[in-house]
C-alpha cells in the first residue's frame, strides 16, 4: 500500500481498522500461541476482512455513487482511497497465506494434523471418499450453464463456487458453468485413518473436483477455478424511516434485497481464464480492480474443522468460569443484591450462574411483577429467551426490546422476536431512526406493600456463547436512585419518556456526549489548579472528533490520559504540544476485550474516589448520534475497587500489549517481566 500522508490531528479509521486486523494476524503468526489457536486466529482474520468489505468498503462505495454526479472530484478521491485500502488488504492476505503455508501448516503436520490433497490419498481413502461423495455430496450439486436458454445465476454473498470454462463438441464458442458448493456441507472433511494420532482433512472443493468428469460429462473443460463474491451491506434502494409502516417488514425486506446488493470484491483461486474474467466482470457488473487473486484455494480462508479437535497441547489451557463470590448458592438473587451491588466480570465469572440465573429467578418468582430488557445479539441458543417466554406465560408483564437492526444478526433477531411474541411477550422493535445498543434488564418485585426494582447493566450482549469468549462487565443493583433512572431509561427506549433528563446514568443520544465532555473539561480544570487529573478510557473503537479534540486540550492542560482501545483510534498520541500526555494501547489475546470502562480522577488523589462508568457505548460518533447507549456509574466502593484494580493491570508497563506511535503504527511491547493480563485474570479469578 502506498504511504499516505498522516493528518495533523486525526488518524484514518479505515486504515486503523486494518491495522487492528493486522494485530489479529500477528497472533496467527506468533510462536507463543498454541498451533490450533493460531489457526483460529487465521480464521478470525479472514472473517474480519469479509466484514470489512461488507460494512466499510460497502459504505464507501455507496458514498461514491451518491456523490458521483454532484462532486466527481470527491468521488474520484474516494475511489483512489478504496483502491489503497484494497492494496493493504492484499498485502495482509498475502502475508496470512505465507504464514499458513510456510509455518503453521508444517507445524500442524508435525503434530499429526494434515490438510491433504487428492494425489496424496491412498486407495482405501479414495474409496471411502467416493462413498461419501456419492451419498452426501453429489445429490446436492447442480451444474448451471450460462447460454441463451439459461441466464446467469444469482451468486450469493460469501458462498464458494466452482467456475468452469467448457467447450461442447463441435462448438467454437466457450460456455461458463457454475457449480455452487453446498453451504449446508462442511468445507473441510475429516478422512478416517488407521494411523494413531493422525488427523487428515480434505476440503470440499478438492473432493468435488476429484469427480469433475461426472459433474460435467461430454464437455471439454478448458479452465477450472473457484470464486466467491463479497456484497455490500449498504442497500441502495432502502426505504427511509418515514416510508416504513412496519419495522419488522422493513428489515425483512432489507435482508431480501441484500441478495442483490453491489459486489465490492470478487476473490478467486485457480486458473481464471481471461475469457471467464471478462465474462464475470460483465455479468456481475464489477470493475477490474474488484478482482483479487488468492494464492491458496479459497477453502484455506477458513479452516475450521481442525480447530474442533481435542488436542490439549495445541490449545490454550481450558478454564472454568467461577460462580461470583458475592452470589451464594441456594440464596435468592434478590436478597443478595439487596445486601450490596454485585459486579461480575465475564468470562472469569460465570454468565450462566449470574446473568442467566438472575433472569431465571425473576421469571419463576411469584413476587416478580414485571421484567423489562433489551436484546441486541442473543445468539443461536438462548436460555434467556426461554425464561422471558416462561415469565410471560405465567402472567408477568414482560417487555423486551429486540433490536432488529443489529448488523448480520437481523434474521436471527426477527426469529427471536416472533418466538417472544408467540409467548405473549410485549416486543418492541427498537426505534426507526436509532439503533438500540444499551444492555439493561429491569425487574420489578412486590415486597410487602412496596415495589422494589432490581437491575442489571452490562457492557456486553445477553449472549451465552460470546460471554465465554468476550471480556465484559455487568452490574447488579437495587440502588433506588439508579433503579428509578433505569426505569426512566427503559421508558425512553419505548418512546414514552420523551427526552428525559438523567442525573446518574449517561444516555445517548440525549446526555451522554455532553456529560462526557464535561467530565473531560473538569479534569482540565483540576490539572490547571494543581490537583490530580487523570483519565483512563477503555473501549473497542474511537473516532468521535469532539472527544478527540477535548482529550488533546486535556493533554495540553497536563491531564494524564491512557486510552485502551482494542480496535482503531483516530486520536494520534505522543505529538509534542498536542498529545504528549496521551498513550494509546491495544490488548489482544485468547479472549476478545469488549468491556467499556471510563475513569475520571475527579481531582482526587485516591484513585478509588474517582468516577467510573461502565456500559454499552464506545467513543464513536455513531454511539453518540445514531444509537441508544447507556453508561452507569459504579457507586459502591467495592465495585470501584475491583474495576480500578483491573484498569491498573491494563495500564501497567509490564502488561503485554501493542502501543500506538504518532505515525499510527502499533508496536508489540514485550519484556522479560511482561504478563498476559487475560491469563493473569484466569489464574487469579477462576
Amino acid at each position: 500500500m502506498k504511504e499516505r500522508k498522516l493528518p495533523a490531528k486525526f488518524f484514518d479509521k479505515e486504515l486503523g481498522w486494518l491495522l487492528f486486523n493486522e494485530r489479529v494476524l500477528n497472533l496467527s503468526e506468533s510462536s507463543d500461541v498454541p498451533e490450533l489457536e493460531r489457526l483460529n486466529f487465521h480464521n478470525i482474520f479472514h472473517s474480519n476482512l469479509d466484514e470489512f468489505f461488507m460494512k466499510r468498503v460497502g459504505k464507501l462505495r455507496a458514498q461514491m455513487k451518491r456523490i458521483e454526479s454532484k462532486d466527481p472530484f470527491r468521488s474520484k478521491v474516494t475511489k483512489i482511497y478504496v483502491q489503497s485500502l484494497n492494496e493493504k488488504v492484499n498485502e495482509l492476505v498475502g502475508r496470512s497465506f505465507e504464514n499458513l503455508s510456510q509455518d503453521l501448516l508444517p507445524r500442524l503436520e508435525s503434530n499429526g494434523i494434515i490438510l491433504t490433497t487428492p494425489d496424496q490419498l491412498s486407495y482405501q481413502e479414495k474409496k471411502d471418499l467416493r462413498e461419501l461423495f456419492d451419498s452426501r455430496v453429489f445429490p446436492l450439486l447442480t451444474p448451471m450453464v450460462v447460454d441463451h436458454g439459461h441466464p446467469f445465476p444469482l451468486i450469493s454473498n460469501l458462498n464458494l463456487s466452482l467456475g468452469f470454462v467448457v467447450r461442447r463438441a463441435g462448438k467454437s464458442q466457450p460456455n461458463f458453468v457454475r457449480v455452487k458448493i453446498p453451504p449446508v456441507l462442511p468445507m473441510w472433511i475429516q478422512i478416517p485413518t488407521r494411523t494413531p494420532k493422525k488427523y487428515q482433512f480434505i476440503n470440499l472443493r478438492d473432493l468435488i473436483l476429484m469427480y469433475q468428469d461426472e459433474i460435467l460429462p461430454r464437455v471439454e473443460v478448458e479452465s477450472t477455478f473457484s470464486f466467491r463474491v463479497i456484497r455490500s451491506l449498504e442497500n441502495q434502494s432502502r426505504s427511509g424511516p418515514e416510508e416504513a409502516e412496519d419495522l419488522l417488514e422493513l428489515m425483512a425486506e432489507e435482508i431480501r434485497l441484500r441478495k442483490y446488493s453491489e459486489i465490492v470484491r470478487i476473490e478467486h483461486s485457480g486458473m481464471l481464464h481471461p475469457w471467464a474474467r471478462q465474462f464475470l466482470q460483465r455479468e456481475l457488473e464489477v470493475r477490474p480492480e474488484d478482482f483479487a487473486q488468492i494464492q491458496l484455494p479459497l477453502a484455506f480462508k477458513k479452516i475450521d474443522a481442525p480447530t474442533q479437535l481435542r488436542l490439549p497441547k495445541l490449545r490454550y489451557k481450558p478454564f472454568n468460569s467461577r460462580i461470583p463470590k458475592a452470589i451464594k448458592q441456594g440464596e435468592s438473587f434478590f436478597k443478595t443484591i439487596n445486601k450490596a451491588d454485585i459486579l461480575v466480570h465475564h468470562p472469569f465469572d460465570s454468565f450462566s450462574d449470574s446473568v442467566e440465573a438472575f433472569i431465571r429467578e425473576a421469571a419463576d418468582d411469584p413476587q416478580v411483577l414485571s421484567i423489562k430488557m433489551t436484546l441486541y445479539r442473543a445468539g443461536t441458543k438462548s436460555p434467556i429467551i426461554e425464561a422471558l417466554s416462561r415469565a410471560a406465560r405465567s402472567g408477568k408483564s414482560v417487555i423486551c426490546l429486540v433490536e432488529l437492526k443489529a448488523r448480520l444478526d437481523e434474521e436471527r433477531n426477527i426469529q427471536w422476536a416472533k418466538k417472544l411474541e408467540a409467548a405473549e411477550v410485549h416486543v418492541i422493535y427498537g426505534v426507526l431512526d436509532l439503533k438500540t445498543h444499551a444492555k439493561i434488564c429491569v425487574v420489578v418485585r412486590k415486597e410487602g406493600d412496596k415495589l422494589r426494582t432490581y437491575a442489571h447493566v452490562g457492557t456486553g450482549n445477553y449472549n451465552a456463547q460470546t460471554a465465554k469468549l468476550y471480556t465484559d462487565l455487568g452490574l447488579f443493583t437495587s440502588n433506588d436512585k439508579l433503579a428509578k433512572e433505569l426505569i426512566k431509561g427503559f421508558n425512553y427506549l419505548t418512546g414514552m419518556a420523551g427526552r428525559a433528563d438523567f442525573k446518574q446514568i449517561l444516555v445517548s443520544p440525549t446526555t451522554l456526549k455532553q456529560q462526557f465532555l464535561e467530565h473531560i473539561e473538569k479534569e482540565c480544570l483540576y490539572a490547571q489548579g494543581g490537583k490530580p487529573a487523570r483519565i483512563i478510557l477503555k473501549c473497542n473503537n474511537f473516532d468521535d472528533v469532539d472527544i478527540v479534540k477535548a482529550l488533546y486540550k486535556a493533554s495540553q492542560a497536563g491531564v494524564e490520559i491512557t486510552l485502551i482501545v482494542r480496535g482503531f483510534s483516530t486520536l494520534v498520541p505522543g505529538v509534542p504540544g498536542l498529545s504528549e500526555n496521551i498513550r494509546v494501547i491495544s490488548v489482544l489475546g485468547r479472549l476478545l476485550e469488549h468491556s467499556r470502562i471510563y475513569y475520571f480522577s475527579d481531582g482526587k488523589k485516591d484513585p478509588l474516589s474517582g468516577k467510573i462508568f461502565i456500559g454499552s457505548s464506545d467513543l464513536m460518533r455513531r454511539s453518540f448520534q445514531e444509537r441508544v447507549e447507556l453508561l452507569v456509574p459504579l457507586m459502591a466502593p467495592h465495585t470501584r475497587k475491583e474495576v480500578w484494580e483491573y484498569l491498573s493491570l491494563l495500564i501497567d508497563t509490564n502488561c503485554l500489549r501493542w502501543e500506538m506511535g504518532r505515525d499510527g503504527v502499533y508496536s508489540r511491547i514485550q519484556g522479560p517481566n511482561s504478563f498476559d493480563i487475560q491469563q493473569k485474570m484466569i489464574n487469579e479469578k477462576t
